[in-house]
């Protein structure tokens, strides 16, 4: 596991590849795999019914009034033609297969996803993590210069009980900053499906731009719908309904298939067996359905009806891309802009509290418009931690949207 092996080697951060990479061992992409797997199973018996057929069987027995007897037989048959029936339920689960494989890429997809959310959580609680341990230094200065002004009397009293108790209130907002890290590194284990211990810092990555984050929702559509494993998986059904209903209409037809087979049997006193007759045969049969009950006019019935429920599917599918994308590609060029507007938010807020401790420092300003700034500051730096993740977030719902 990725994060022992981190703890291991000493390491204290974990990339974003490196979860990514443990990712791939995650509990629900093994259970596709498997999924995938007995699909693939299952399309292999449905084959054997194309397939020849060969038995062999010996028997051996002895009395004391017939002596011994040995036979020994060989049969083999092979369905020649059904109008279908066999070679269309294979190719149904062929295409089942094939859907189950799409399914499997698409849980690789999703916990990708999941690791990539997961992580920008955690890089930003990090980040609030720092933010409020610069309050804390902040305050801790902004204490030990208050409580000097008071003692050599510039200031009143009540400006170091405020001070004080600003002081206690950001040393309380770092310790719930901290665990809302810690809660974060452990969703992210969770994530990754994985195990181990939080002594050890995400690294500070930032979210790339993705490639035609510019562009609209009509130019990638048709693009998302060719990569996106869920859209492969449903044509995949799609053809193996069709493939069902082909085979349905077949149980109408008459089938042939050939057989032949080869015995040899003897007997005789003891174990001497001179009475050896060999035989060979072979034949056709040719099966014709009459009346089975109208079971095959339900079978095929069910087969419509089915099919016609999966095309409504797709339709819904084709709909949920759209606004999966609508919805990301919007709120990537709204989380760019609202980050601009934070960081520009930051810089003002600087400002205003250099302003503000050297109006203090002056003896002009008050302890409650020093409070005012640093709280400013620290709302805006929040801020613009939110609006890095909000975008990082927009992004990773991009990629998920257009199947990367």
């Amino acid at each position: 596991m990725i994060l022992l092996l981190v703890h291991a080697a000493h390491a204290d951060t974990l990339t974003l590849e490196q979860a990514l990479a443990a990712a791939k061992d995650h509990p629900s992409v093994r259970q596709a795999q498997a999924a995938a797997d007995a699909a693939d199973a299952r399309a292999d018996q449905a084959r054997a019914g194309l397939l020849p057929t060969l038995d062999g069987g010996a028997s051996w027995s002895t009395s004391t009034s017939t002596g011994t007897s040995l036979t020994a037989e060989l049969s083999a048959s092979q369905l020649v033609w059904d109008f279908g029936k066999t070679a269309g339920a294979w190719r149904s689960w062929r295409e089942s297969a094939a859907a189950r494989l799409a399914d499997e890429a698409q849980a690789e997809l999703d916990a990708e996803w999941g690791v990539r959310n997961a992580y920008f959580v955690a890089v930003a609680d990090k980040s609030l993590v720092e933010v409020a341990t610069q309050t804390l230094a902040n305050q801790d200065r902004h204490f030990v210069q208050t409580q000097a002004f008071v003692d050599v009397g510039i200031r009143a009293p009540i400006d170091l009980a405020t001070a004080r108790t600003q002081q206690a209130n950001a040393r309380v907002a770092l310790l719930q900053a901290q665990n809302a890290y810690d809660i974060a590194k452990a969703t992210l284990h969770q994530a990754m499906g994985v195990e181990g211990g939080l002594d050890y810092d995400v690294s500070d990555q930032a979210f790339p731009a993705v490639e035609d984050e510019a562009s609209t929702t009509d130019a990638l559509l048709e693009q998302a719908l060719a990569t996106r494993p869920d859209a492969a998986a449903m044509r995949a059904e799609l053809e193996a309904e069709k493939a069902q209903v082909r085979s349905a209409l077949a149980t109408y037809a008459p089938s042939l298939s050939v057989t032949a087979g080869a015995s040899e049997a003897g007997s005789g006193a003891g174990l001497a067996l001179p009475g050896v007759s060999p035989s060979a045969k072979v034949g056709a049969s040719l099966d014709v359905p009459l009346f089975h009950g109208l079971s095959g006019v339900a079978q095929v019935r069910e087969a419509r009806a089915a099919l016609v429920g999966l095309e409504a599917q797709s339709d819904a599918l084709r709909q949920q891309v759209r606004l999966e994308l609508e919805t990301a590609l919007r709120s990537v060029a709204a989380d760019k802009a609202v980050l601009a507007a934070s960081e520009e938010a930051v810089l003002a807020a600087q400002a205003q509290l250099d302003l503000a401790e050297g109006r203090y420092q002056t003896g002009v300003g008050s302890a409650l418009e020093l409070d005012d700034a640093q709280l400013a500051l620290s709302s805006a730096a929040a801020q613009r931690v939110k609006a890095i993740y909000a975008l990082a977030a927009a992004r990773a719902g991009l990629m998920s949207a257009l199947g990367r």
